[in-house]
């Protein structure tokens, strides 16, 4: 949930309360201070008027989590066993899913080597608003090319300067965000089961005709094979 600026979180845990309220009060102790924790806060302290959105909010949140979940079921039922495509698996101790995004995987190998860029492509001209690289490894992100000469800290009791850029290598983590995965906005599982029924239909109708993707050279598939820091700089096209 949203109010434009500032959120909600919701806890029946202490000790989440108490690191909670820190947070958003300049790292001041909470009013209850029972576990006495002592951090960098932020002013994220909200509005009365921001306060008011999230409550009618609030009231919603049970009606449309129902929603959200069944349709998200359904549309995995009318998928399963779909050759390449794959479902994450649930905890079981996860009694409701909190979807900010439906996470699905493509295998590229099942499909010749056509890329999840392809997919992506095929599904938005479908009509299926979806992402690829909405997520990467932190350690690959735009954000952090650290050079060790600019930040002191990364020098501090080293013989050699602490170097990110080349630290960190997580496999698995980069054939999930820059090959598999494929995320499907919650907003979509909001609407009745004809549009989870359509998601589905699109995704088989792509699988089964994929291989007209080779090669093709879309904006929308353009799109999808960028970073996101890097789509801003891209013009707005009609597709």
């Amino acid at each position: 949930m949203t109010s434009g600026e500032g959120g909600s979180v919701i806890t029946s845990n202490l000790e989440y309360y108490e690191r909670a309220q820190s947070y958003v009060n300049c790292g001041r102790a909470s009013a209850t201070d029972q576990f006495r924790h002592r951090l960098i806060g932020f002013n994220y302290r909200i509005t009365e008027l921001q306060a008011v959105l999230l409550e009618a909010q609030l009231r919603r949140l049970p009606k449309q989590a129902k929603v959200r979940q069944a349709n998200m079921d359904h549309l995995e039922k009318r998928l399963q066993g779909t050759p390449g495509i794959g479902f994450l698996k649930r905890d079981l101790r996860q009694t409701r899913v909190a979807a900010y995004q439906y996470v699905f995987k493509y295998s590229p190998e099942a499909f010749g080597g056509i890329s999840r860029a392809a997919f992506l492509g095929g599904l938005e001209m479908e009509g299926i608003p979806c992402d690829g690289l909405f997520y990467e490894p932190v350690y690959r992100s735009a954000l952090f090319p650290v050079d060790p000469s600019h930040w002191p800290a990364l020098s501090w009791g080293r013989i050699e300067p602490l170097d990110l850029r080349g630290l960190y290598r997580c496999p698995v983590s980069e054939r999930a965000a820059y090959e598999e995965s494929v995320w499907l906005p919650h907003h979509l599982f909001l609407g009745g089961k004809k549009d989870a029924d359509d998601i589905a239909d699109a995704v088989r109708k792509v699988c089964e005709n994929i291989s007209e993707l080779r090669g093709l050279k879309h904006p929308a598939i353009e799109r999808k094979s960028m970073s996101r820091a890097e789509r801003p700089r891209i013009e707005k096209r009609q597709y």
